[in-house]
């Protein structure tokens, strides 16, 4: 969840920390099952072969969570944010 927005706090649970570029555009996502998905749609002519291999690689894969669960990424957050880009 970008900081920007109220429910967008600097904390662990928060998902995970992404440059601007392809948080505010929605590229790589996470869903509430922690299963990422890359927005082929939303990746533009200017990403580099290698920046568009890079984030496909990351496609359907599980993100890794730390051991705690209480410090996962909130499912709450997530689901969120796949409203707001949408």
């Amino acid at each position: 969840m970008p900081d920007r927005l109220p429910e967008g706090v600097a904390e662990v649970r928060n998902g995970m920390a992404m440059c601007p570029t392809h948080h505010d555009r929605g590229i790589l996502l996470i869903h509430d099952n922690y299963a990422t998905e890359v927005r082929r749609d939303r990746l533009v002519a200017a990403e580099s072969p290698e920046t568009q291999r890079v984030l496909l690689d990351f496609a359907g894969r599980q993100i890794h969570r730390p051991k705690h669960e209480a410090l996962w990424p909130d499912p709450a957050l997530l689901r969120r944010k796949l409203e707001l880009v949408a």
